[in-house]
């Protein structure tokens, strides 16, 4: 057996969840790893790759992860062990992004995914929360102030309810009707803005 199939034999003794032993093996061995067969090579990088992304190493991860797509697509190969390692890339590679704060790029790669996928859910709820981090500053201002008006409501709560009996009947009266005023503006006010993200995730 030469000295690169023991390599590649080397790798896959490693425990599947030592992701730092993965990222350490691969790095070292980077030259002899090049000299395998093509599938083999896919298949470690693969594998490095994946062991980047659960360590949140997302700067190596995104260093990398184009060799692999473009490979793939190049190559015509869909699917490493059985997964789907195409589209799996892709995914992860938004979420790397996500996770830095990268939220536009993070948001063409999720759209494309769904387009690929339409019913992939994970691509649906990474799409939502890059909506979320990255709304219009007025959509922002809009919910940041709906949730200082729910704070207010409850305090406004706590007051009627144990400084009511030390305050004239009229003004807990006018307490208790700014609460609901600033209850159910803030409430519907999120509420609205929900469905408008709801909209755009669907409508991708």
């Amino acid at each position: 057996m030469d000295r690169h199939s023991q390599v590649y034999i080397e790798f896959y003794e490693l425990h599947r969840d030592s992701y730092d032993s993965i990222v350490y093996f691969y790095e070292h061995q980077q030259k002899a790893i090049r000299q395998l067969p093509l599938e083999e090579q896919l298949e470690l990088l693969a594998e490095y790759l994946n062991a980047c992304f659960e360590t949140a190493q997302y700067h190596k991860y995104l260093a990398h992860v184009d060799e692999l797509i473009e490979s793939l697509i190049i190559y015509n190969v869909q699917t490493i062990h059985g997964k789907d390692e195409y589209t799996a890339s892709i995914f992860r590679k938004a979420a790397a992004l996500f996770n830095l704060e990268r939220y536009n790029e993070s948001i063409l790669l999720v759209k494309q995914l769904r387009r690929m996928e339409p019913h992939n859910q994970n691509a649906r709820i990474l799409y939502r929360r890059n909506l979320y981090q990255n709304l219009p500053k007025g959509h922002r201002y809009v919910r940041h102030a709906s949730a200082a008006g729910l704070l207010v409501a409850a305090v406004l709560t706590a007051t009627e309810l144990f400084a009511g009996r030390f305050i004239q009947a009229e003004y807990v009266t006018v307490i208790a009707a700014l609460r609901n005023v600033v209850f159910a503006t803030s409430l519907i006010t999120i509420f609205l803005l929900e469905l408008k993200i709801r909209y755009m995730v669907e409508r991708v």
